[in-house]
């Protein structure tokens, strides 16, 4: 995922934030969200509506043990634990600092080398590779790639 701005927004973190703590919101817990940031409320808005989007265009494969084990390890897992780490070279990207961990794999701001600019690179941590993880994976960047909108970072 290519970041052109250089960083997440306010809003970006406050939602990312929120999310963590609120996989499924209410509207009610949108609203006191809002109500608690009033100058991102619109921000907010727009980014969780896209959020939506994405996760409707992704199809439910998990069961409910693996859900279960996703959010254990959400719960549980705040350090890295992974076997990424910063000035590691995946690929054409190097890594320079995790920006955020869920259940299947660690987001990283990176720097891909050949075209010299900064990316945030989603990678699967390795005990979670499986076929059903990849095939999610790839899932998600394709409907990820197919949103366009100032406030979403574009999926390369």
């Amino acid at each position: 995922m290519s970041d052109p701005g250089g960083g997440r927004s306010t809003a970006e973190e406050v939602l990312a934030a929120f999310l963590d703590e609120h996989a499924e919101p209410s509207a009610a817990e949108v609203e006191a969200l809002c109500a608690e940031h009033p100058e991102h409320a619109s921000a907010l808005r727009l980014l969780l509506a896209a959020h939506r989007d994405v996760q409707a265009g992704l199809p439910d494969t998990l069961t409910a043990e693996e859900r279960a084990q996703q959010q254990k390890s959400r719960e549980v897992d705040t350090g890295t634990g992974g076997s990424f780490e910063a000035g590691r070279t995946v690929g054409d990207f190097l890594l320079v600092r995790l920006l955020g961990r869920g259940g299947m794999g660690e987001v990283w701001e990176a720097e891909e080398q050949s075209l010299r600019r900064k990316v945030a690179l989603k990678l699967l941590l390795p005990g979670r590779v499986s076929e059903k993880a990849i095939d999610f994976f790839a899932r998600e960047a394709r409907a990820g790639g197919k949103l366009t909108h100032p406030g979403i970072v574009a999926v390369h």
